[in-house]
């Protein structure tokens, strides 16, 4: 008995290079899914949901925010030297609050 035909015919090709590790943990991980390499590498690549690079303008609200989070660290690290500093700590988590508004 022949194989019946498919619904959708694949016709277009990616070709990928791999390292032998990364080539050896694609075949396991095929096999322990019960995939050939070629379903594996499929389902994986067209599941996977990859972030979008950030804009320009969320890159340097994230440099704020990292600024932030080092100062809130330096405050933090006074805090614990018993040298309260409560009107930095107000203005440093007001302007975090700022950036995660600016961010969403």
């Amino acid at each position: 008995m022949a194989r019946p035909k498919k619904a959708i015919k694949r016709t277009r090709e990616v070709k990928v290079r791999y390292t032998s590790f990364e080539y050896v943990f694609i075949e396991k991980a095929a096999d322990q899914h019960g995939l050939s390499k070629a379903e594996f590498v499929r389902d994986k690549s067209l599941s996977h949901r990859l972030k979008p690079r950030l804009s320009v303008e969320e890159a340097d609200l994230f440099h704020q925010l990292t600024d932030v989070a080092g100062s809130l660290r330096e405050l933090a690290k006074k805090t614990s030297e018993r040298e309260l500093i409560t009107l930095q700590i107000i203005k440093t988590l007001e302007g975090v609050h700022e950036v995660i508004d600016k961010l969403k």
